[in-house]
Protein backbone atom coordinates (compact mmCIF):
# COMPACT_ATOMS: atom_id res chain seq x y z
CA UNK A 1 0.00 0.00 0.00
CA UNK A 2 1.31 3.34 -0.90
CA UNK A 3 0.24 6.66 1.03
CA UNK A 4 1.42 10.26 -0.48
CA UNK A 5 1.90 13.02 1.33
CA UNK A 6 1.62 16.58 0.22
CA UNK A 7 4.35 18.50 1.83
CA UNK A 8 8.18 19.21 1.26
CA UNK A 9 11.08 17.97 2.80
CA UNK A 10 11.08 19.75 6.27
CA UNK A 11 11.55 17.56 9.51
CA UNK A 12 7.45 17.12 9.84
CA UNK A 13 6.99 15.14 6.59
CA UNK A 14 10.34 13.45 6.70
CA UNK A 15 8.90 12.19 10.41
CA UNK A 16 5.53 11.34 8.62
CA UNK A 17 7.42 9.10 5.92
CA UNK A 18 9.78 7.39 8.31
CA UNK A 19 6.69 6.08 10.60
CA UNK A 20 4.15 5.01 7.89
CA UNK A 21 7.39 2.97 6.49
CA UNK A 22 8.19 1.59 9.87
CA UNK A 23 4.54 0.01 9.58
CA UNK A 24 5.36 -1.54 6.99
CA UNK A 25 4.31 0.89 4.15
CA UNK A 26 5.37 2.71 1.28
CA UNK A 27 5.01 6.66 1.53
CA UNK A 28 6.09 9.45 -0.50
CA UNK A 29 6.18 12.75 -0.19
CA UNK A 30 4.68 15.02 -3.29
CA UNK A 31 4.26 18.70 -3.74
CA UNK A 32 0.67 20.54 -3.51
CA UNK A 33 1.49 21.82 -6.97
CA UNK A 34 1.70 18.22 -8.37
CA UNK A 35 -1.87 17.22 -7.15
CA UNK A 36 -3.62 19.87 -8.36
CA UNK A 37 -2.30 19.17 -12.28
CA UNK A 38 -5.33 16.79 -12.79
CA UNK A 39 -3.16 15.12 -15.77
CA UNK A 40 -0.73 13.43 -12.93
CA UNK A 41 -1.10 9.70 -11.77
CA UNK A 42 -2.00 10.80 -8.12
CA UNK A 43 -4.71 8.85 -8.72
CA UNK A 44 -4.02 5.86 -9.63
CA UNK A 45 -0.24 5.34 -7.79
CA UNK A 46 -1.51 6.28 -4.02
CA UNK A 47 -4.08 4.48 -1.40
CA UNK A 48 -4.09 6.94 0.93
CA UNK A 49 -2.93 10.44 0.56
CA UNK A 50 -2.66 12.72 3.59
CA UNK A 51 -3.76 15.85 2.05
CA UNK A 52 -2.13 19.09 4.06
CA UNK A 53 -4.32 22.13 4.39
CA UNK A 54 -2.01 24.17 5.80
CA UNK A 55 0.61 23.41 2.67
CA UNK A 56 -2.03 24.26 0.38
CA UNK A 57 -2.63 27.30 2.01
CA UNK A 58 1.48 28.33 2.07
CA UNK A 59 1.84 26.75 -1.79
CA UNK A 60 -1.21 28.79 -3.33
CA UNK A 61 -0.63 32.25 -1.85
CA UNK A 62 -4.29 33.33 -0.81
CA UNK A 63 -7.38 31.81 0.54
CA UNK A 64 -8.62 32.28 -3.10
CA UNK A 65 -6.47 29.88 -4.56
CA UNK A 66 -5.99 27.20 -1.89
CA UNK A 67 -10.25 26.93 -2.12
CA UNK A 68 -9.60 26.59 -5.86
CA UNK A 69 -7.06 23.96 -5.39
CA UNK A 70 -9.58 22.07 -3.01
CA UNK A 71 -11.46 21.64 -5.79
CA UNK A 72 -9.43 20.29 -8.24
CA UNK A 73 -8.57 17.63 -5.79
CA UNK A 74 -11.66 16.49 -5.62
CA UNK A 75 -12.21 17.14 -9.24
CA UNK A 76 -15.10 19.62 -8.95
CA UNK A 77 -15.85 22.75 -10.10
CA UNK A 78 -18.65 25.21 -9.29
CA UNK A 79 -22.13 23.61 -8.52
CA UNK A 80 -20.78 20.06 -9.51
CA UNK A 81 -20.69 17.23 -6.82
CA UNK A 82 -17.54 15.29 -5.75
CA UNK A 83 -19.50 12.19 -5.86
CA UNK A 84 -19.05 11.21 -9.10
CA UNK A 85 -14.96 10.80 -9.25
CA UNK A 86 -14.69 9.21 -6.20
CA UNK A 87 -13.62 5.77 -7.35
CA UNK A 88 -10.89 7.52 -9.23
CA UNK A 89 -9.13 8.78 -5.93
CA UNK A 90 -7.49 7.93 -3.11
CA UNK A 91 -8.42 7.83 0.35
CA UNK A 92 -8.18 11.48 1.29
CA UNK A 93 -7.25 12.74 5.32
CA UNK A 94 -6.96 15.95 5.47
CA UNK A 95 -4.64 17.67 7.83
CA UNK A 96 -4.30 20.71 9.57
CA UNK A 97 -3.81 23.25 12.06
CA UNK A 98 -6.99 24.83 12.19
CA UNK A 99 -10.26 23.54 12.63
CA UNK A 100 -12.33 22.19 9.34
CA UNK A 101 -16.07 22.34 8.75
CA UNK A 102 -17.98 18.95 7.66
CA UNK A 103 -19.23 20.24 4.60
CA UNK A 104 -15.56 21.08 3.52
CA UNK A 105 -14.45 17.83 4.68
CA UNK A 106 -17.21 16.48 1.75
CA UNK A 107 -16.21 18.33 -0.84
CA UNK A 108 -12.55 17.57 -0.52
CA UNK A 109 -13.92 13.90 -0.44
CA UNK A 110 -12.17 13.32 2.62
CA UNK A 111 -12.27 10.70 5.17
CA UNK A 112 -11.14 12.04 7.93
CA UNK A 113 -9.06 15.26 9.22
CA UNK A 114 -6.27 14.88 11.62
CA UNK A 115 -5.52 18.14 13.65
CA UNK A 116 -2.14 19.31 14.60
CA UNK A 117 -0.07 18.55 16.55
CA UNK A 118 -1.70 15.11 16.36
CA UNK A 119 -0.15 11.75 18.03
CA UNK A 120 1.34 9.50 15.36
CA UNK A 121 -0.69 6.23 16.82
CA UNK A 122 -3.84 7.90 15.58
CA UNK A 123 -2.19 8.26 12.29
CA UNK A 124 -1.41 4.73 12.87
CA UNK A 125 -4.68 3.36 13.45
CA UNK A 126 -5.99 4.69 10.76
CA UNK A 127 -3.30 3.65 8.20
CA UNK A 128 -3.64 0.02 8.99
CA UNK A 129 -7.14 0.13 8.77
CA UNK A 130 -7.68 1.60 5.87
CA UNK A 131 -4.64 -1.26 4.77
CA UNK A 132 -7.05 -3.57 5.89
CA UNK A 133 -9.51 -2.77 3.02
CA UNK A 134 -7.06 -1.93 0.18
CA UNK A 135 -5.55 -4.72 1.03
CA UNK A 136 -7.53 -8.03 3.01
CA UNK A 137 -6.20 -10.85 3.98
CA UNK A 138 -7.33 -13.99 2.21
CA UNK A 139 -9.70 -14.80 4.76
CA UNK A 140 -11.57 -11.39 5.11
CA UNK A 141 -11.04 -12.12 1.04
CA UNK A 142 -13.58 -15.16 1.40
CA UNK A 143 -15.82 -13.51 3.99
CA UNK A 144 -17.72 -15.25 6.67
CA UNK A 145 -21.37 -15.03 5.87
CA UNK A 146 -21.75 -18.10 4.00
CA UNK A 147 -20.60 -20.12 7.44
CA UNK A 148 -24.11 -19.06 9.13
CA UNK A 149 -27.40 -17.93 8.43
CA UNK A 150 -27.60 -15.30 10.88
CA UNK A 151 -28.52 -11.90 10.28
CA UNK A 152 -25.81 -9.83 11.64
CA UNK A 153 -26.48 -5.75 12.17
CA UNK A 154 -23.75 -3.62 13.35
CA UNK A 155 -25.32 -0.16 15.20
CA UNK A 156 -23.17 2.67 15.20
CA UNK A 157 -23.43 5.61 17.50
CA UNK A 158 -21.34 7.40 19.72
CA UNK A 159 -24.31 7.82 22.21
CA UNK A 160 -23.91 4.35 24.53
CA UNK A 161 -27.55 4.69 25.19
CA UNK A 162 -29.18 5.16 21.92
CA UNK A 163 -26.77 2.13 20.29
CA UNK A 164 -27.75 -0.49 23.44
CA UNK A 165 -31.53 0.55 23.46
CA UNK A 166 -31.42 -0.28 19.35
CA UNK A 167 -29.30 -3.17 19.77
CA UNK A 168 -31.90 -4.63 22.44
CA UNK A 169 -34.89 -3.96 20.35
CA UNK A 170 -32.54 -5.94 17.63
CA UNK A 171 -32.09 -8.65 19.20
CA UNK A 172 -35.73 -8.96 21.35
CA UNK A 173 -37.89 -7.96 18.66
CA UNK A 174 -36.08 -10.04 15.52
CA UNK A 175 -33.81 -11.70 16.65
CA UNK A 176 -30.95 -10.29 14.58
CA UNK A 177 -27.31 -10.86 16.00
CA UNK A 178 -26.17 -7.82 16.65
CA UNK A 179 -22.62 -5.58 17.59
CA UNK A 180 -22.18 -2.24 18.73
CA UNK A 181 -19.41 0.56 17.69
CA UNK A 182 -18.73 3.92 19.20
CA UNK A 183 -16.54 5.54 16.33
CA UNK A 184 -15.95 5.33 13.02
CA UNK A 185 -13.08 3.85 12.75
CA UNK A 186 -14.34 0.79 15.12
CA UNK A 187 -16.78 0.24 12.93
CA UNK A 188 -14.46 -0.60 10.18
CA UNK A 189 -12.67 -2.80 12.06
CA UNK A 190 -16.34 -4.68 12.92
CA UNK A 191 -16.95 -4.73 9.07
CA UNK A 192 -13.91 -6.75 8.49
CA UNK A 193 -14.20 -9.00 11.05
CA UNK A 194 -17.60 -9.55 11.04
CA UNK A 195 -19.46 -8.47 7.45
CA UNK A 196 -22.32 -7.49 8.80
CA UNK A 197 -25.49 -7.34 6.12
CA UNK A 198 -26.83 -3.95 7.30
CA UNK A 199 -25.03 -1.26 9.02
CA UNK A 200 -27.30 1.28 10.88
CA UNK A 201 -25.01 4.86 11.56
CA UNK A 202 -25.39 7.96 13.28
CA UNK A 203 -24.08 11.00 11.26
CA UNK A 204 -21.52 13.14 13.66
CA UNK A 205 -19.36 11.10 15.34
CA UNK A 206 -15.75 11.30 16.09
CA UNK A 207 -12.61 9.48 14.72
CA UNK A 208 -14.81 9.25 11.30
CA UNK A 209 -18.60 9.96 10.42
CA UNK A 210 -21.31 7.79 9.19
CA UNK A 211 -21.07 8.81 5.46
CA UNK A 212 -16.93 8.72 5.86
CA UNK A 213 -17.18 4.83 6.99
CA UNK A 214 -19.49 4.77 3.77
CA UNK A 215 -16.68 6.14 1.46
CA UNK A 216 -14.13 3.66 3.05
CA UNK A 217 -16.28 1.05 2.47
CA UNK A 218 -17.24 1.94 -1.35
CA UNK A 219 -13.23 2.28 -1.85
CA UNK A 220 -12.24 -0.99 -0.33
CA UNK A 221 -12.15 -4.55 -1.66
CA UNK A 222 -15.32 -5.81 1.07
CA UNK A 223 -16.41 -8.79 -0.22
CA UNK A 224 -20.26 -8.17 0.53
CA UNK A 225 -21.10 -4.35 0.94
CA UNK A 226 -24.11 -3.93 3.58
CA UNK A 227 -26.93 -2.33 3.32
CA UNK A 228 -26.90 1.81 5.27
CA UNK A 229 -29.38 3.43 7.01
CA UNK A 230 -28.51 6.41 8.60
CA UNK A 231 -29.67 8.08 11.49
CA UNK A 232 -29.83 11.89 11.15
CA UNK A 233 -31.50 14.73 11.76
CA UNK A 234 -29.82 16.56 8.87
CA UNK A 235 -32.26 17.56 6.12
CA UNK A 236 -32.09 16.50 2.94
CA UNK A 237 -31.01 20.30 1.16
CA UNK A 238 -27.41 18.97 3.20
CA UNK A 239 -27.09 15.77 2.74
CA UNK A 240 -24.47 14.37 0.22
CA UNK A 241 -25.22 12.45 -3.36
CA UNK A 242 -25.32 8.84 -1.78
CA UNK A 243 -24.41 7.84 -5.35
CA UNK A 244 -21.11 9.17 -4.02
CA UNK A 245 -21.06 6.48 -1.31
CA UNK A 246 -22.65 3.32 -2.33
CA UNK A 247 -23.29 3.56 -6.02
CA UNK A 248 -24.57 -0.45 -6.28
CA UNK A 249 -26.79 -0.07 -2.87
CA UNK A 250 -29.68 2.48 -1.76
CA UNK A 251 -28.77 4.50 1.28
CA UNK A 252 -31.89 4.64 3.43
CA UNK A 253 -32.57 7.33 6.04
CA UNK A 254 -34.71 7.57 9.22
CA UNK A 255 -35.24 10.95 10.46
CA UNK A 256 -34.51 12.06 14.08
CA UNK A 257 -36.11 11.63 16.55
CA UNK A 258 -37.39 8.00 15.31
CA UNK A 259 -40.17 5.47 16.75
CA UNK A 260 -38.30 2.41 17.04
CA UNK A 261 -41.16 0.72 15.39
CA UNK A 262 -40.07 2.65 12.19
CA UNK A 263 -36.45 1.54 12.12
CA UNK A 264 -36.95 -2.12 12.95
CA UNK A 265 -39.40 -2.01 9.41
CA UNK A 266 -36.38 -0.35 7.30
CA UNK A 267 -34.03 -2.61 9.28
CA UNK A 268 -35.64 -5.60 8.33
CA UNK A 269 -36.33 -4.49 4.91
CA UNK A 270 -32.87 -3.92 4.64
CA UNK A 271 -31.54 -7.02 5.85
CA UNK A 272 -33.94 -9.07 3.74
CA UNK A 273 -32.62 -7.54 0.36
CA UNK A 274 -28.91 -7.38 1.66
CA UNK A 275 -29.24 -11.58 2.71
CA UNK A 276 -30.36 -12.27 -0.53
CA UNK A 277 -28.37 -10.89 -2.37
CA UNK A 278 -25.69 -12.12 -0.90
CA UNK A 279 -27.54 -15.85 -1.06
Amino acid sequence: MRVCITGNESSFYRILVSNIVRWGYEAVIVSPEHIWNMETNIHTESDILLYDLDMVSRSSGSKQEAGKAEQKVGGVGSGTRIAPVWGKLPLLIALGSGSVSRVMLEELGAIAFLQKPFEMKQLQRYVQVLGRLIAPTESEQMGVRSCTDEIRVLVVDDDAFVAKTIRQSLEEKLGYNVVVAHEGLEALEVCLDWQPHCIITDVIMPWMNGYQIMRCLAAGTVQMMPSFIVMTALTQKVRPAESGYLPTKGVLYVQKPFRMGELLTMVEQACMQSSGASS
